[in-house]
This record gives structure tokens, C-alpha cells and sequence, in this order.
């Protein structure tokens, strides 16, 4: 070939799919998973500069653009230190960095630019710190100096450290963003796209280098991929890639046509080399210098290879290792049960029934090996119970290993062999033959050698192992032996296989004694004395690990090998190890011996959590463990578990066994076994004592997704948790039960599941509420969801006769804190660094709230100060000390401004504080000090809602535009009268999806065409009048009188859960509105005599902005824009009018909880039935898509919310038509729409900003009857 084509490049790479094998599985059954790993997504689309990689960098730009904007700051302010004032200097320096930088990113799409990334990545990281320092010492010298916030004016920063604080904060986001653009990216390779990906055999990295190539040239973009045992690399590599590859040019020509092509294209394209193991790495370490230097002559070609460990140490040389960008490959890790979902079901294996939280499941190599060791029983309850007797500890690794080479040798071994497992065997003797030469690999000779294999010809032999590497159980690599030798080898292909293995057979071999004396001297010779050297430092340490597992079993759990060394001290590489191996132990084999070392191991800093995470792995499998650990960590005090246990969660990781077991839950809660339910219970409770509100709210989810599976399993433990100290955990819980009843009530099945529950409800009610309660609380979350339970399961299953109802409602007497105690901040003026409980705003606001009579910074105030005297005296109660906590709240308190800010982390004295206030809110509540003064309603800092609520479906009827025709003109569209047609959408014909007729509730549609400069919004107010008024109305609509809504807009709710509409009493009753018509119109001209000009200003504010204008009274008066002036007279126009008010209900009301409680409800805002709807139709909601339904589980109101951006949405709310008659009919009113909307001519300049002014609009407004849409509809239908 003399040119490079697409076309071409298709060839070259469908050639090397099918080349690689079983390395690239979809290439032979397209069934097989083939799983997007989200590193190599974000480094292919910065390698092709396309995606994601552009539109982020858009995004940055645009808020990187309007900080800038804003960003204005007086240098000579006299409140800020020359520090303060240095960092707003730098940090406007380091915008016009970013915004430059960009802009150079863009003009340069496809090709290499100047500008040197890492170099940028450095100051952004030095600038980060440097903000990092300026703003927390700004919050600290704000605190100290008691200056009151204000409400931020951004470009008037005068005296305001409200406004240096928030300006600094825009910038560091700003900063943060593209910090975390360019590392998730690739700073190093998006200029310099020059990159090694390396790692285990096994781990994936020609799947990923064949879906780059595959991708690349979908998108259009030129990607040859070749495999480097192609390779005569002895010669000019690029000259041996060109000619492997079928093209007849020489390199210069070939790089030249594949730089042009990106250039044109503006899409870089790739060269890729699978596997240079597989040739001569000497040849390549050589070569790579020379390589990279002519590729980066054209500006347009990137260049990736892949090599398996540890071959990348010695391409890496310190030339090199300048040169090109190494990426380790990590298999599935952050999506491990995605994969393990998606080889189950390739290999018709059964999802297991517990979280297989190890590490070795995210490799893609054991991944296959194990689902194919499971696949070849035919029975599915056989496949399943195997699975699970691995998973749940009661079969080892050797199951996996001999069942893996028995099914694979199955398929080929009968040319060679009559014995089924002759493979497995085979695998055994090259075991034996590692272990007596103590190393992890055999020559191809000693292989031939192997008894097994003696009844073989040579040429049978040399099939024989072609057809194992082919088949995975053997691999073909080389090995360093100094003196620049290579020689080529033989070894298992996965590590934990090879380690397994050669474990077994050394201690088959060299563990032959009887006694404890010679199975100590036993390990000091031989392989053994090699492997366990107290000065080895851990040379063999995989080969310890599958020694430390194996060992016991051949030991008969006599001893742990810890037990027959005679160290001084264990390495911690080897107590690591013993760690990490026993999630694979057959858990009969884990005894008291064990459990001795794991305490010691959590004794150690260093090792504390990662025993902590093996504890986890099995005690969600295992009840023993799992009892272990509930009673443990039961046993603590609050403070000690929260300096041991919290702070474990706290310095969780996002691949730890409890990230998993979460990640496991949220994707398998409908298939979780009810034999391992409580186990995972157990686990979550403990997490319900974290600090990090996310994974709190994480955990609480899960709680209440298993609940859905058993409520009784979950209740049962609920109330148990009233023995445990900490109040956030018990919270928590009884919010996890509640918000499971709330998922359930709606559905016929769901309600069968709480009258199993309504037994259980006066163990609440005798634990809480009754005279001689133990656990009765004042504690206002806790109380509301033990009250919640009850009266929903009383509204399912009816009252209950061992609950006296009367001692269920406010105020209540009985109390953990009925006698508040008084103290002092035992530490004032030692804090620092952000270490004290109550902060600033905190203690201002929160805490202010518990007061009535206090306004906000009045520290006088009597109430206030006892208020504080509380507190504290519960904080100290609780057992906080700073002495014991000083330490690691000031980490918090640091790190805080550096973490997501959707993983808000609190200082531990903060969780006291929040015990303290919900514990005296509730108590003073009781006591009649906080009063309802609009009705019930939830306290705001109710933290999440427990039934969480998701997303409504979206419309998909809705086809037409109200924005006119393009034909039109603009201002004939905008200046028409006439309301939008609206009748099919306020009664449909149809909607998909669902059957029955429908009527809209009510609705908002907003569209927008930037092209045609068009804009309009559309309320649909569904409103219920009564009959008498409708006449009032049909008089009113025959005439063209205007109106007036008198009470404002549709009404909202905030701080009631979703699952409690519309039963819950904080989910108010709506109340009479009244609409206004307008009968007559009068205008009156009122003369107003205007101040001299020498007149006084009283006011200083005013008096000053009109000496700074240079301006008198007289002059602003002149001004306003309400007055008139008529032959040298002012007059101002008022407008007299003659109303008649008709009354009527909104429909429904707005949803409007406020998302910032959690991370985890994050929905829309959709509209929802008014209480008394409703109620009168007996309906319960379905939080995940607010749809409401009735006892027979049919849906009878539901939510249609779209939005594609502000501009462009629909939001509706539908009630089945039938439903609405009989509603309409028992409660003698009639139904209405009172439309309101707008038409407006909008224009946008280049950076997406509206510049058409908003007096270009018209609005328009009706009411619409359902009656005369009905009787138009049978008007119709006779016709």
C-alpha cells in the first residue's frame, strides 16, 4: 500500500484482533464483556484531544471567564494583610493563566503546542497550597477580629473579609478544576503523547490498546496497532512497523501522511505496540530515544506501547523515563462489581450471594479463570452452590485452580491424554519442579522434561504447550539474567496461580515433621528458610502470603507459621501478607491463633486498617465474624470507637471493603439473600457512625434498600441499636426503618411486608414513649422517625391496642436529657486551626435558632448564653476532650477545603455538637420555647431524606413548539394576544405508557430557539373552585376583563420528606387563594412637591451616595421613575380598580427540598398533589418516581419532568381523569387552569450571554374551565 487510508487502518487492526486471541475476547465471542474503564476513557479522549477532553476544557473556560469578571479588589484596602492582598494579586494572575492556556489547547487541537503542562500542573499544585493557607488563615483572622458576614458584593470587596474570603474560594475552584482537568486528563501526555501502559499479565492492557485503536478510528481518526512478537526489532523499529504493516513507503512518508491527517482532521493519530515484551526490550530500551525524537518532528501522531511487569523497570532507564509517560494498568478496579456482573452472566454463571470484596476479583485474568472453573457444571443449583461455598469461605483457591485447568485441558487434552485432569497434574509437577529450582518459572527444556509429558513425541510436546499458552494456563515471557542475557521461560499466568501453586507443593516437600522443634528448623532451610529470612525483607514475599494461607491446612490448625518463627519482629510486609490472605481461607482454618494476630495487627497504626478491611471481607460473610465484630466495637466507649472505628471510616478508600460492600449493595439490593441480609446490617450500622456525611448517607441507603428485602430484619435491629452509645448511629437507624416503610407503603406488596412489621411497633412505643421508657429521647431526628414508623404502620394496619396515642403527641415528658446541666468552653482561646466543636456560624446561627428572643450576633442575650452553657455541658457529657481530638479535627478541618464538596467531612467535635443540638432543640420544643408558629413543620438541618427519592419519568408526548413559525416575523409572534392552543396537553388524548384518560394538574413548559431568537413560558395553574364561583367564572370568561392572582404563586413545601406526602402532618394543608378579576380600570394623577435643593439628608447612607454623585435631594427626586412631570409639575400615577375575589385551592404544589442536606438527593423538583386531593383519594407516594397510588396499586397521579438545560423544560403533573371526576363530584367543586405566561425576543453574543433587552416581552394570561374542554370534546365526538 502506498498511502494510509481509514480503510486501511480497519484492515491493520481487525488483523491483529484476531491475531491476539484470547487476549482481546470480543474478537471470538462477541457475547464477551468488554467493560469501559474510566482512566483510559479520560487519557484516550486527552490522547485523541475529542469527547469529554473538550468539552471540560469549555466548561473551565466559561467559569474561568465570569470569575475573572467579577474579580475586582481595591489594592489599598486597609483591612487586608499584604499576604491577603499578595494571594488576590496571584490569584487573578493564575486566571489569565488558565484562560491563555486553554485558548492555546484549542487553536492547537490534533497537533503539540509550546506551552509545557506539567510546568502549569506544578503552579497550579504551589498556588492551591498557597490559597489553601491564605483563606483558612483569612476565616481565623476573621473569627478572631468578630467580623460579621454580609451579603457579598464581588466587585466591592471594601472591608468586607466576606468578600476576600468568597473571591478567594471562586478562584480556588476555578484552580481546582483545572488541577484535576489536566491529572485526570494527562497533563504529560496531552502534549506529549508519548505513553507506556504496563501491568500484571492478565490485567487487560491489549483489550485497552485494541479498544483505543478501535475507537480512534470510528471517530475518523488514523490508529495502526501492531503486535510486537511481529516485530524483527533487531533492525529500525519504525521501518519494521511500516513493513509488518503492508505499507510500501518509507517511515518519513508514513509519519508525514499520518501527521497531515491529524492536522486536516484536527484528530491525532496514534501509532500503538501491543506487548513489546514480546520482542527485544534491550532492542526497544535502545531505540526508544531516537523513536520518540523523529515521531515528535510531526506534530500530529501520538505514540502508545504496552508491556507486562516489571519489563517497564528496565525500558524506563532515566533517558527514557523523561521521554514517555508510564501508566499503570489496574484492571477493573472502581467498577469490579460491574465486571463481575458482566462475566457471571457471559459464563450463565449465578451472581453470588455475598459481595466478593477481594482484590483479586477486579482482575480481568482471574475474573475468567474463575467463572470458567464454575461454568462447567450443568446444573445451575450446582454452579450456585459451588460459587457460594467459595465465596462464603467454605473452599479455597485450590477449587478455583483445579477446576479452571480441568475445564480448560478438558477441551483439547483428549489428543494427548486419556485423563480428564491430566492438565491440573501437569500443573502440579511444573509446581514441583519451581519448587525444587526455588524460583516462579521452568526452562522450555525442564518443561519437556516433565513425567507427565514423557509418553509425548517432541513435536506433541511443542503443541502441547502452544495449545496451554493459548489457552491461558501457561505463559511464554523471558527473564533478565544479567549481562544483558535474556532467555526465554515458562510461568502460570496470574500470580496468585503461580504463588498458589508452588506454596502447595513447598510445603508438601519440605514440611514433613511432626514436632514443633523440626517444623521450626524446617523453616530455616531449604526454600522455606529462604522465603521466611528474618533479613529478607520480603524478596518472596507472594510466595510468604500463599505459604501463610496454605499453612495452617497443612499444619491441621496447630499452629499459624508466626507461631514457629524466631523473629524478634514480624516485617510488616509480612503481616500485611498475612492479612490480605484470609479472605481466602476456608474459614474453619481461621481460629483463635488468628484472631491473636489480628489483634495485635490492629493495635498498629500501620496495620489498623487493613485488618480492619479483612475483618469487614469476612465478617459479611461469616456469622462468627460478623458477631465478633458487632460485639467489639459494641463493647467501646463513643470517644475511643470514634478515635479507633470512625476514623477508619474516615480514612476509607474508594477501593476498601466497605466502599465495596456499598457499591455491592446499591447494585444487587434486589437479589440480596436473606441468609447474609443481617450480616450486612450488622456491618452498616458501624458505619453509621462516620463523620463523612456521604458515606453516612451512603450507608443509610443501603440500610434502607435491604430493608425493602426484610423490614423485620431491619426493624428488629433498629431497636436493638437503642443500646448502643452513639446517638448517631441509633438516629440513623430508626431513619433507615422509617425511610423502608416510605419505599414500601404504596404497593400492595409492600404493604403486606409492614403488617408483618406492626408486631414490632410496641416494642418502639415501650422503649421510647411510654412512663418508664429506658431509651425515651429528646432528640429530635430520632423521635420523629420513631414516630413516623408508628403512625404509618397505624395507617396500614390500623391502631394498635398496646400504644396509649395520647403520649404520642407534643409536648412530650419523658427524656434521656430532661435536666440540662450548665458549663463552660473548658478551652477557650487553646483552639486552633479549626479544632474547636462549635464554629463560628454554628454557634451564630444554628445554635441561634434555639432561641427565640435572640437576633443573630447578639451574644448578650440571657437565653443565649444558657443555651451555650448546655451545649457544652452535653458536648463534655458525651466524654469530648480537646486534648483527644485537637489533633485530628485540625487535619479535618485543613483537608476540608481541599476535598469534594460532595464529601463534606465534619470535625468530630461537630458531631457532638449536632448530638447536643438535636437532643436541647427537642427539649426546648417540649418545654414550649420553639414554637410552630405556621404549623408543623421538620427542623431544616434534618440532614437527608431517608426515603430517597429519585427522578420522575420523563414526557415523551409533548411533539409540538408554542414557539411559532420561522416564516413569521418576530415581532407578529411576540405581539400576538392570543393564549398558546393548550387543550390537547391539558387533556390528552393519550400518554405512553399509560393507559386511562388523563387530566393535567398542573405544568410548566419553557422553550427557547436561539437561532430564531425566540423564548416562551407556559404556566397551567390547576386550581379547584367551588360551584357557586364557577358561575362567577363563566360570566367572567365570556368577557375580556383581566385578573390578578391575590395570594402569590403555587404553593411549596420544603422540609417534608417525599415518602411522607400526602399523609404526614409536616405536609400541610393547602390554603384558600383568591383571584382577582378586574371589573373597572381607573388612573388619578397625584401631584408630589419636590425637596429644595438645600434640603437636609438625615440618613448618612444616602447622604454620602449623593455627595460621591454629586447629586442633591431634589436632583434623585427628579429621577424616580414612578413620577410624571407635567408643564413643571410632578405627579405620580395611581391606578384604582374594582375586584371581585373568587376563592379558590391549588391542585398541587411545588416539591422543593432543598438538595444541599445530601449528596444522595440530588432529584428535581417535580409538582405534587395538594394534601387534600390526595388524602381523599387514599394515596400513598412512590419516592423513586413520585407517583402516587392507590390501595390497589394502581397509579392515579404522576410527575413528567424533563429539562434539558433552564431554557428548555417540561414539568407536568397528571391525575387520571376518572379519579378526578368522582373528586370533582363528592366534593361539589369544579376544576380550573389560570394561564400565565410570557413570550420574549432573545439574542446571544459569542460567550453564550443574553444581550437583548428583557423589555422585549409581551405576557398573556386566561382561565380555561375543564368543563368547557369537556363539553368541546363532546361537541366533537356528536359531529
Amino acid at each position: 500500500m502506498n498511502k494510509i487510508t481509514l480503510k486501511s487502518c480497519r484492515k491493520n487492526i481487525n488483523a491483529a484482533l484476531k491475531q491476539a486471541g484470547p487476549r482481546y475476547t470480543p474478537a471470538l465471542d462477541k457475547m464477551s464483556p468488554n467493560l469501559h474503564i474510566a482512566k483510559f476513557e479520560n487519557l484516550f479522549d486527552s490522547l485523541f484531544q475529542k469527547g469529554e477532553f473538550i468539552e471540560t476544557l469549555n466548561v473551565i473556560e466559561k467559569k474561568a471567564k465570569e470569575t475573572l469578571k467579577l474579580y475586582i479588589f481595591d489594592s489599598e484596602n486597609s483591612i487586608l494583610s499584604d499576604q491577603e492582598k499578595d494571594a488576590l494579586c496571584l490569584s487573578q494572575k493564575n486566571l489569565k493563566s488558565i484562560i491563555q492556556t486553554i485558548i492555546i489547547i484549542r487553536n492547537n487541537i490534533g497537533l503539540f503546542h509550546d506551552v509545557e503542562l506539567n510546568d502549569i500542573l506544578e503552579e497550579l499544585k504551589i498556588g492551591k497550597e498557597r490559597l489553601d493557607k491564605i483563606i483558612m488563615s483569612s476565616r481565623m483572622r476573621k473569627k478572631e477580629e468578630r467580623i460579621a458576614p454580609q451579603k457579598v458584593d464581588k466587585s466591592d470587596l471594601n472591608n468586607n473579609y466576606e468578600g476576600v474570603i468568597s473571591s478567594l474560594r471562586d478562584v480556588m475552584e476555578v484552580t481546582e478544576m483545572f488541577y484535576i482537568f489536566l491529572t485526570e486528563y494527562g497533563s504529560d501526555i496531552h502534549n506529549k503523547p508519548f505513553v507506556l501502559i504496563y501491568g500484571e499479565a492478565g490485567i487487560g492492557k491489549t483489550h485497552t490498546l485494541c479498544d483505543l485503536a478501535l475507537r480512534n478510528v470510528e471517530q475518523g481518526a488514523m490508529s495502526v496497532i501492531t503486535l510486537a512478537e511481529n516485530l524483527n526489532v533487531e533492525g529500525d523499529i519504525l521501518e519494521n512497523i511500516v513493513k509488518v504493516n503492508g505499507y510500501n513507503m518509507t517511515v518519513d512518508t508514513f509519519l508525514k501522511q499520518m501527521s497531515d491527517y491529524a492536522k486536516t482532521n484536527k484528530m491525532r493519530s496514534l501509532l500503538i505496540v501491543d506487548a513489546i515484551n514480546d520482542s527485544s526490550i534491550q532492542e526497544w530500551e535502545k531505540q526508544l530515544k531516537n523513536l520518540i525524537q523523529k515521531m515528535s518532528l510531526y506534530k500530529g501522531i501520538g505514540l502508545v506501547l504496552s508491556c507486562r511487569t516489571p519489563y517497564e523497570k528496565l525500558l524506563l532507564t532515566k533517558v527514557n523515563g523523561t521521554l514517555i509517560a508510564p501508566i499503570k494498568h489496574f484492571g477493573f478496579r472502581k467498577i469490579e462489581f460491574d465486571a463481575q456482573q458482566a462475566f457471571f452472566k457471559w459464563k450463565k454463571v449465578p451472581a453470588p450471594e455475598v459481595p466478593l470484596l477481594e482484590d483479586e476479583y477486579s482482575n480481568p485474568l482471574f475474573l475468567k479463570l474463575f467463572t470458567e472453573s464454575l461454568s462447567f457444571l450443568h446444573e445451575k443449583k450446582h454452579k450456585s452452590k459451588e460459587l457460594n461455598s467459595i465465596c462464603s469461605g467454605q473452599k479455597s483457591m485450590t477449587f478455583i485452580l483445579e477446576q479452571f485447568y480441568e475445564r480448560v485441558g478438558g477441551s483439547f487434552v483428549s489428543a494427548f491424554s486419556s485423563k480428564r485432569d491430566f492438565c491440573w497434574l501437569v500443573a502440579k509437577e511444573v509446581a514441583d519442579v519451581m519448587s525444587a529450582k526455588q524460583r516462579d518459572y521452568i526452562n522450555p527444556s525442564e518443561f519437556n522434561d516433565l513425567k507427565m509429558l514423557t509418553p509425548m513425541t517432541t513435536s506433541e510436546k511443542d503443541i502441547f504447550i502452544k495449545k496451554c499458552c493459548s489457552e491461558g494456563m501457561f505463559i511464554k515471557t523471558c527473564i533478565y539474567e544479567g549481562d544483558n542475557s535474556w532467555v526465554e521461560v515458562i510461568k502460570f499466568p496470574y500470580q496468585k496461580v503461580s504463588d498458589h501453586l508452588i506454596a502447595r507443593s513447598i510445603l508438601k516437600m519440605e514440611l514433613t515433621e511432626k514436632n514443633i522443634t523440626e517444623k521450626k528448623n524446617a523453616l530455616k532451610q531449604g526454600f522455606l528458610g529462604k522465603i521466611f529470612c528474618e533479613s529478607n525483607y520480603g524478596e518472596y514475599i507472594n510466595l510468604a502470603e500463599a505459604i501463610m494461607l496454605e499453612f495452617p491446612i497443612r499444619d491441621e490448625n496447630k499452629n499459624e507459621i508466626f507461631d514457629l518463627l524466631d523473629w524478634k519482629k514480624i516485617s510488616y510486609m509480612y503481616c500485611e501478607s498475612f492479612i490480605r490472605g484470609l479472605a481466602w481461607r476456608p474459614i474453619n482454618f481461621i481460629t483463635k491463633r488468628t484472631s491473636k494476630y489480628l489483634n495485635l495487627f490492629l493495635k498498629n497504626q500501620q496495620l489498623r486498617f487493613k485488618a480492619l478491611d479483612s475483618i469487614i471481607t469476612l465478617a459479611v460473610k461469616n456469622h462468627r465474624f460478623n458477631e465478633k465484630l458487632y460485639k467489639w466495637l459494641f463493647s467501646m466507649d463513643l470517644i475511643d470507637r470514634d478515635l479507633f472505628w470512625t476514623e477508619y471510616l474516615r480514612n476509607e478508600y474508594e477501593s476498601s471493603a466497605i466502599q465495596k460492600l456499598i457499591t455491592w449493595i446499591e447494585i444487587n439490593h434486589n437479589k440480596v439473600s436473606k441468609r447474609y441480609l443481617s450480616l450486612y446490617i450488622d456491618v452498616l450500622t458501624w458505619v453509621l457512625s462516620s463523620t463523612n456525611r456521604s458515606l453516612r448517607d451512603k450507608a443509610t441507603r443501603s440500610l434502607v434498600y435491604l430493608g425493602i428485602r426484610n423490614p423485620e430484619a431491619l426493624l428488629k435491629k433498629t431497636i436493638n441499636s437503642l443500646n448502643i452509645n452513639d446517638p448517631y448511629i441509633v438516629e440513623r437507624m430508626f431513619s433507615a426503618s422509617y425511610g423502608t416503610l416510605m419505599r414500601l407503603v404504596h404497593s400492595k406488596k409492600g404493604r403486606k411486608k409492614i403488617f408483618k412489621v406492626n408486631k414490632l411497633i410496641p416494642k418502639i412505643y415501650r422503649q421510647m414513649f411510654c412512663k418508664s421508657s429506658e431509651f425515651a429521647t429528646t432528640n429530635i431526628l430520632l423521635r420523629d422517625s420513631a414516630l413516623g414508623i408508628i403512625e404509618l404502620t397505624s395507617k396500614v394496619c390500623g391502631k394498635n391496642k398496646q400504644i396509649v396515642y395520647s403520649r404520642l403527641i407534643k409536648p412530650f415528658k419523658g427524656g434521656s436529657c430532661r435536666k440540662w446541666g450548665k458549663a463552660k468552653d473548658r478551652d477557650e482561646n487553646k483552639y486552633r486551626g479549626g479544632d474547636c466543636p462549635l464554629g463560628m456560624d454554628f454557634k451564630n446561627y444554628t445554635l441561634g435558632r434555639l432561641s427565640p428572643t435572640r437576633r443573630n450576633y447578639d451574644n448578650s442575650n440571657n437565653d443565649y448564653k444558657l443555651i451555650l452553657q448546655n451545649i457544652w455541658w452535653r458536648i463534655y457529657n458525651l466524654g469530648y476532650s480537646l486534648e483527644k481530638f485537637s489533633k485530628v479535627d485540625q487535619e479535618i478541618a485543613t483537608d476540608s477545603w481541599r476535598t469534594d464538596e460532595n464529601v463534606k467531612i465534619e470535625r468530630y467535635g461537630k458531631k457532638y455538637a449536632w448530638i447536643s443540638f438535636f437532643e436541647l432543640y427537642g427539649y426546648r420544643k417540649d418545654m414550649g420555647v420553639i414554637k410552630d408558629d405556621y404549623g408543623p413543620e421538620r427542623l431544616s438541618d434534618c440532614g437527608v431524606d431517608p426515603s430517597f427519592p429519585e427522578f420522575p419519568r420523563e414526557p415523551d408526548f409533548m411533539k409540538w413548539s408554542y414557539l411559532g413559525d420561522n416564516i413569521s416575523s418576530i415581532e407578529k409572534w411576540l405581539n400576538q394576544k392570543s393564549v398558546p392552543k393548550l387543550n390537547d396537553l391539558l387533556v390528552p388524548n393519550s400518554i405512553k405508557n399509560f393507559g386511562h384518560e388523563w387530566v393535567l394538574l398542573g405544568g410548566l413548559i419553557v422553550q427557547e430557539s436561539k437561532k430564531d431568537k425566540r423564548y416562551i413560558h407556559i404556566y397551567t395553574k390547576g386550581a379547584f373552585i367551588s360551584k357557586e364561583t364557577a358561575k362567577d367564572l363563566k360570566e367572567f370568561g365570556n368577557s375580556k376583563m383581566q385578573f390578578e392572582l391575590g395570594g402569590g404563586d403555587v404553593p411549596s413545601d420544603t422540609y417534608t420528606y417525599a415518602g411522607e406526602i400526602p399523609w404526614h402532618k409536616y405536609y400541610r394543608k393547602t390554603n384558600t387563594d383568591y383571584l382577582e378579576l378586574i371589573l373597572k380600570e381607573r388612573r388619578m394623577l397625584i401631584e408630589r412637591i419636590p425637596p429644595s435643593k438645600d434640603a437636609n439628608v438625615e440618613n448618612e447612607e444616602l447622604s454620602n451616595f449623593l455627595k460621591e454623585n454629586n447629586m442633591t435631594i431634589a436632583d434623585m427626586f427628579a429621577m424616580e421613575s414612578r413620577l410624571k412631570k407635567i408643564k413643571g409639575k410632578y405627579y405620580e400615577v395611581k391606578i384604582e380598580k374594582d375586584i371581585r375575589s373568587i376563592p379558590f385551592r391549588y391542585a398541587y404544589k411545588n416539591f422543593e427540598w432543598e438538595y444541599y442536606h445530601s449528596i444522595l438527593n440530588q432529584g428535581t423538583h417535580p409538582y405534587v398533589p395538594d394534601k387534600q386531593l390526595a388524602k381523599k383519594l387514599k394515596l400513598y407516594i412512590n419516592p423513586v418516581d413520585y407517583s402516587f397510588y392507590n390501595s390497589n396499586g394502581d397509579v392515579v397521579i404522576f410527575p413528567l419532568k424533563k429539562e434539558k438545560d433552564f431554557n428548555n423544560q417540561e414539568d407536568f403533573l397528571f391525575i387520571r381523569k376518572d379519579k378526578l371526576d368522582a373528586y370533582l363530584k363528592s366534593s361539589k367543586m369544579e376544576f380550573i387552569w389560570i394561564i400565565q405566561g410570557e413570550r420574549k425576543c432573545v439574542e446571544y453574543n459569542e460567550n453564550n450571554e443574553r444581550i437583548r433587552s428583557n423589555r422585549d416581552y409581551k405576557q398573556f394570561d386566561k382561565i380555561i374551565t375543564y368543563e368547557s374542554i369537556k363539553n368541546v370534546r363532546k361537541k366533537a365526538a356528536h359531529i
